[in-house]
């Protein structure tokens, strides 16, 4: 191998070994879960999400598209 190619080399395969371990790190992220439930809420609250205000449940949750938390709409 040519003197000049080496340190090319090392360069080439120190890159590829970076670019797989943060590939590596960003797949199967777990959602945050919620360690208190919330209290009961009466009947007539509404629940939705902030980011899909389509997104509508009588009851508080995850939103069934992004998984974030339903929001009171009242």
């Amino acid at each position: 191998m040519n003197p000049r190619q080496s340190p090319l080399a090392f360069t080439v395969l120190l890159a590829a070994g970076a670019m797989l371990l943060l590939a590596s790190g960003c797949s199967g992220q777990d959602k945050p879960t919620v360690s208190n439930p919330p209290a009961a809420v009466a009947t007539n609250t509404v629940f939705t999400c902030s980011m899909h205000p389509e997104v509508v449940s009588n009851a508080p949750g995850e939103c069934p598209k992004c998984g974030m938390h339903l929001v009171s709409k009242n």
